[in-house]
């Protein structure tokens, strides 16, 4: 039996002809698949009626805008408060440090925390240019002042996620792995250009640390192409695997992912499920895209393309209804 894919894609985040190449390769991998590719500007009257009597999966990265399918199911992108993903990583049993939306008055102690904690904003978009990662000792937490920040800080403005703290090493490392419906399409690594200081240091040495790769000081020490490199790491690839069954109805995941220094255990950070993750085209990116090689240095690695179009036509085989 036929079955249609349908790719929704929204012009303003990612081009649209990174769609039309990965639906090709799903027809190559599936003959009896039609793989139609769409816009959000587009309605669902684009697809002639005659191929809506077969089962169809609708994969939308972000909001569906005037494509509105009427009949299948769709697996859409959207923004999950990041509190909430720690709760379903911890349903699905992925391992993401202890966490929980930072308030002054609770009580937190070393003996379920740890010694330190990271102190960040939880507000959309407030993360994306790095420099908000607090280090914090655990006891130290009910001193905090959000009012010795400027008055338009996000550590003063923004609501705080409080995280238990993991340690990456004397340079913080991270990865981002994108995948879709699981399966990944790129992995890089990112280390800071900047030393933390030794976890004995004074508590105002400790507050004013830098525990993050993508840190303006850092990027500003080595450059930003010098922070990150396409790494293929087994380990971490199949960990992400892990982390994007939690949730299964959001296609394109984002995932962040670290690796503690003295054990090698592997955390889950986030999965950004809000879809502006598309770095092989998104207009946000492309600055940083053009540092790292262009969208060839993404979509090589694991020729992403191809990837994409071999899970979709096995899932479009699964899913489509």
């Amino acid at each position: 039996m036929q079955k249609n894919l349908i790719l929704v894609a929204n012009p303003h985040g990612m081009d649209p002809a990174d769609f039309d190449e990965i639906a090709a390769n799903v027809a190559r991998e599936d003959s009896r698949i039609n793989a139609f590719r769409v816009t959000t500007e587009q309605a669902a009257e684009v697809i002639a009626d005659s191929y809506w009597r077969f089962p169809t999966l609708t994969i939308v990265f972000g909001g569906l805008g005037k494509f509105k399918p009427p009949r299948g199911i769709v697996l859409q992108n959207r923004p999950v408060h990041k509190y909430q993903q720690y709760v379903q990583f911890c349903l699905a049993g992925v391992r993401t440090p202890r966490t929980a939306n930072f308030s002054p008055a609770a009580r937190y102690l070393e003996s379920e925390w740890g010694e330190f904690c990271i102190l960040k904003p939880v507000d959309m978009g407030k993360m994306g240019k790095g420099g908000l990662l607090r280090l914090q000792r655990t006891r130290r937490l009910p001193a905090f002042d959000p009012t010795q920040y400027p008055a338009d800080h996000p550590l003063r403005t923004s609501r705080l996620l409080l995280q238990s703290f993991i340690d990456t090493g004397n340079f913080a490392v991270s990865w981002r792995v994108l995948t879709l419906l699981g399966e990944p399409l790129y992995c890089f690594r990112s280390a800071s250009g900047v030393e933390r200081p030794p976890l004995d240091a004074r508590d105002e040495v400790i507050e004013k640390a830098i525990v993050e790769p993508k840190h303006p000081e850092g990027k500003a020490k080595v450059g930003y192409e010098n922070l990150r490199a396409f790494v293929t790491d087994p380990e971490i690839m199949e960990f992400a695997r892990q982390a994007a069954r939690a949730f299964p109805r959001v296609p394109l995941l984002g995932c962040d992912i670290i690796r503690e220094a003295g054990t090698g255990a592997l955390y889950v950070l986030e999965v950004n499920p809000g879809g502006n993750t598309w770095h092989f085209s998104s207009p946000l990116f492309a600055n940083q895209r053009a540092k790292l090689g262009g969208k060839a240095s993404f979509t090589n690695q694991l020729d992403a393309f191809v990837v994409a179009g071999r899970v979709l036509a096995r899932r479009t085989e699964e899913l489509a209804a």
